[in-house]
This record gives structure tokens, sequence and C-alpha cells, in this order.
């Protein structure tokens, strides 16, 4: 009877959260067109929003935004941000799918080429956006080379010449200038394309806020429900991966992705530097299982740390491409680094257990229990002043 009664508190709880952030079955254009996680549908309605000549009544002011969005996030922009400022931006060209790339843009003004790489759900390429760069250098010849990286998380790019953007800044761009359209039928397209965005792709920290507050007021309901409700095919087969690695622990769980980290990580007082208001953990590393259609990807991943917490993130980052398979070009400065992932093959229609054994497969790849001790060892020495 009790257990009942909390789980009505909680239906009713709820439903007025699904009213505040939109989470209902209201209409949405972009989800009916089954654009949600579709990259190339993305590119191509931000292509179009991109173009000054374009008929959505922005004219060159999304292009300048994102374009001083993307230099002010980039290490050493080939084009001032004042330049970018007071630039004349009505001849530039957009392309999207040309050469490989997601988007182009092309200022003769500038003699400028910035590309944009978009990743909603896929991982980049080894090496792919520095082939890019040198393939744009070679097919625009005498332009200058801006890239970005716009992920949903604003993941650190793996060359460094480009910047990095997340899909929060596209958000929170086109909600100041949607009003600013006066095509009427332009505006509500933006608005239902930032309303997926904030929905569906981005995280608020309000959204994140509110599920914590709701999972502490309703804790036993919302543990029925993970307890008897239906579990995801991955997060199944962690459950037999975790058993014979008792060590590693589960901190998020998706339908898609598993986060976790090694018990040691977080039994060591000094190492839980991480900022909580951005990761997941405590500690500032943590591996990730991801599942793509026919593959599973393993990642060792790095994120932000306090700033009063004395740990010196760029040196860990530094000393963590030392390790085994790890990217040779790992980003710096950064707030998420990956530095390394490896991947396993699976069938069209993999199973728990195929999954769990490409989980093993890749865990072996990893380094096993050698990976964590390492990270351990490699954080003591990363202390400013030591």
């Amino acid at each position: 009877m009790e257990s009942e009664k909390e789980l009505l508190a909680l239906l009713e709880e709820i439903s007025t959260f699904e009213r505040k952030f939109s989470l209902d079955n209201r209409f949405n254009v972009f989800e009916a067109l089954n654009m949600v996680r579709q990259e190339i549908r993305h590119s191509r309605f931000l292509a179009f929003l991109l173009n000054p000549a374009e008929s959505h009544g922005l004219g060159d002011k999304f292009l300048r935004s994102v374009l001083l969005a993307a230099a002010s996030n980039h290490p050493n922009p080939p084009v001032s941000k004042l330049a970018l400022a007071i630039a004349d931006f009505s001849g530039a060209l957009v392309y999207c799918e040309r050469d490989h790339f997601d988007i182009t843009v092309q200022i003769p003004d500038l003699r400028l080429m910035f590309v944009i790489e978009n990743k909603i759900d896929a991982s980049e390429r080894e090496e792919q956006l520095q082939d890019y760069r040198l393939l744009a250098g070679q097919r625009y010849n005498g332009y200058k080379f801006m890239g970005c990286f716009l992920t949903p998380k604003g993941i650190d790019a793996g060359d460094e010449e480009w910047s990095t953007l997340n899909y929060g800044v596209i958000s929170a761009e086109l909600k100041r200038l949607a009003d600013e359209t006066p095509a009427t039928a332009v505006s509500l397209m933006i608005n239902h394309y930032v309303e997926l965005i904030d929905k569906r792709i981005m995280v608020s920290e309000e959204l994140i806020t509110a599920c914590r507050r709701i999972y502490a007021q309703h804790r036993n309901a919302c543990n029925l429900i993970v307890q008897y409700g239906q579990v995801p095919v991955l997060a199944e087969a962690f459950q037999s991966f975790q058993a014979e690695y008792p060590a590693l622990n589960a901190v998020t769980t998706r339908s898609s992705d598993i986060y976790f980290v090694d018990e040691s990580w977080l039994a060591n007082r000094a190492f839980q530097v991480a900022d909580t208001t951005r990761w997941e953990a405590s500690c500032p590393v943590k591996l990730w299982f991801h599942l793509e259609q026919k593959k599973l990807f393993l990642r060792l991943e790095v994120g932000p740390v306090r700033a009063e917490s004395g740990f010196d993130r760029s040196t860990f980052v530094e000393k963590l491409r030392d390790l085994p398979g790890a990217r040779q070009h790992v980003p710096r400065g950064g707030i998420y680094t990956r530095v390394r992932t490896c991947s396993h093959g699976l069938s069209e229609d993999a199973d728990v257990e195929e999954i769990k054994r490409a989980m093993d497969e890749l865990w072996k790849t990893m380094g096993s229990s050698a990976v964590t001790e390492t990270v351990l060892n490699m954080a003591a020495t990363c202390w400013k002043g030591d």
C-alpha cells in the first residue's frame, strides 16, 4: 500500500515535470520528420539558417553569431573576432555535404573557409578532423581554414586547428534571434528546432536539477520502476559484465550509453576533484560504453575539474597520452577530452550475450584493471605546486 502511494505521488510529480520541460507528446515538426538523431538533416537545416541569401529573414545574423562563438573557442583563430564582427557576409556561400564536409561556408571577403563537422551520436574517426583540414587546404588554396567540431556536449576536437561548439550555443543563439525574423513560419520552425535541441539533444542544468529533486523526494518509487521496469539491452549486458568486474561502478545508464568508474577512483578522497555540476562522477575521469548500430565503443574520457581543487587537468591529460593506444593529438585546455577510444563490431540485431562478449574484448583492449591503476597513479602526480 505504501509503495502504491509513492508511485501515485511520483506520477503526479512527473505530470507537472513533463509540462514544465515540454516532455509531453506536443507536436514538433522535426520529431515528426524523424530528425532527432539524423546528423545530415540537422546539418541541412543549420546550413539553411547560416546562408545569408536564404529566405529565413535572419540575413547574416546567425552566421555571424556562430562564427564568433567558434572563434571564441578556437585555440588560435585565423581571423580575429573584430574582423568577424564587422565583416560583410552577404557574399558568403554555404554548402552541405560538399567535399565530405557536413557544412562549408566560403567567405570571399575574408578569404576564409569555415567548416563544421557535426556529430550527434557518431564519434570522430581517428585523424578525421586532421584529414579534413588537409583536404580543405588542397581544395581551397589561398583560403584560411577554421574548423568547428559541433557535438551535443562540446567534445574536444582531435585536431588543434578546430574549435569546439555544443548544441547549447546553437539553441541559445536561435532563441535570441527567433523573434527577429519577420517570417512567422520561419520563427515557428526555429522555435520547434530549439525545442528539439533542448528536449532531445541537450540536457539543461535546470532539467538535471529537477530530475535529482524528484528522485530525492521519490527515491523508493523510482527504485521500484528501475527494478521492475524494462531493462535496455546495453544495461542488461553491463550487469553481466559488472558481475565479473565488481570494482566497476555505473554512474549513469542510458539506452545507448553506460558511464562507469573504478571504485578505487572513488575511494581515493584526494581524487574527488570533478566539477559535478557538469560531470556525472566525483572523480574527473570515467569509462564509457557507447552502443551504435553494428558497433560498440569503449572510451576513456576526462571531464571538468573544480578550479579551486588544485588539480592540474592539463598535465593529467598529457600523462594519459602515454597509455597504450591513446590518441596522440589529445587537445589541450578543453572541458571534455576523449583520451582513448576502441571499438568492436556487432551484428545487426546483437543480443545481450553478443554485447557482453564485445564488452569483454573491449575491456581487454583498454587494458583491464591495469588502466584503472595507471589512471590513479598518474593523478597522484598532478597537484599544482607539488
